[in-house]
């Protein structure tokens, strides 16, 4: 009925591009990119009391696929404003052919995916 391993990344990759416009809605709002720090967790909760937060942006933030989590990295040697959002794929091991990650570069208001 199809290759799981397909389903699976396609899952993933969908789940990276929500995340990715979750981190825009931040970003819009609170005019900055999460912290290297924050993680993903900034979408849920207003951890800093920032007072333009208008969350949470996720009720949740899942497990990839394959049950292990998704990074956030902001990414300055491409600009202030970059990141990208990665999962470690079926291997698990990040850094390897088979990660599934957006980069993109957000413009107050607006953003570009790399």
């Amino acid at each position: 009925c199809g290759d799981p391993v397909v389903a699976r990344t396609t899952a993933a990759q969908l789940q990276v591009a929500a995340f990715c416009t979750g981190v825009e809605a931040f970003a819009n709002d609170m005019g900055r990119l999460p912290s290297g720090s924050e993680q993903l967790n900034c979408l849920l909760t207003n951890s800093t009391g920032g007072t333009n937060w208008k969350g949470p942006y996720f009720l949740e933030i899942p497990p990839d696929p394959w049950q292990r989590r998704y990074f956030y990295r902001p990414l300055p040697t491409l600009g202030s404003n970059a990141f990208v959002i990665v999962s470690a794929g079926p291997d698990g091991r990040l850094g390897t052919a088979d990660d599934i990650a957006r980069t993109q570069v957000w413009h107050h208001g607006m953003s570009a995916k790399l």
